[in-house]
């Protein structure tokens, strides 16, 4: 129960890691999109 607990929470980890990787990169092109921009 416990190795399943750990497996768990490690999967819960990458999730985490590839939410925080998606919202840099959304943020990347945001800031990209807004110096193209000529405002």
């Amino acid at each position: 129960m416990g190795y399943r607990r750990k497996r768990r929470t490690r999967h819960l980890y990458l999730a985490a890691f590839l939410a925080a990787v998606g919202a840099l990169s959304l943020l990347a092109m945001l800031m990209l999109a807004l110096a193209s921009t000529p405002n």
